[in-house]
């Protein structure tokens, strides 16, 4: 399951909120009980922005779990943002996989790339943007 859990990551960061999701699965996955369901689970809450993590009660005990993502904490209207994520998420794996066949790894290359860089700038903009407003 190493290989699939890691482009599903993947594929939540690409498909939400790039930056959060790759900053809580670095940061909050290891903190998990199980590294694959900690990657799932904190790139998921960071793509979509919410704050997972509470006690569940299983047998006679609660059991607490650590706090994943960031932003609000989570409730109903979050399971809209949950769906929408996923389908992205297969759509993008599905056009990759389609890609590659076709035309093989270069043009999957090519758009890896063009994505990254408008990540980039979009991310450097921003940055710049707040710098400015805290002058």
């Amino acid at each position: 399951n190493w290989l699939p859990v890691r482009l599903t990551g993947m594929g939540f960061a690409i498909a939400g909120d790039f930056e959060d999701a790759v900053f809580c699965w670095r940061t909050q996955a290891a903190t998990w009980g199980e590294t694959e369901t900690g990657i799932l689970v904190a790139s998921g809450a960071g793509a979509i922005g919410v704050r997972l993590g509470m006690p569940v009660q299983e047998g006679f005990g609660v059991e607490e779990r650590p706090d994943m993502g960031m932003g609000e904490d989570a409730d109903v209207d979050f399971m809209q943002s949950t769906v929408g994520l996923i389908w992205r998420t297969l759509a993008l794996l599905e056009t990759t996989k389609i890609v590659t066949r076709l035309d093989g790894p270069g043009l999957l290359c090519a758009f890896l790339y063009t994505y990254a860089t408008a990540s980039w700038k979009r991310s450097s903009r921003s940055a710049n943007l707040l710098a400015a407003s805290s002058s």
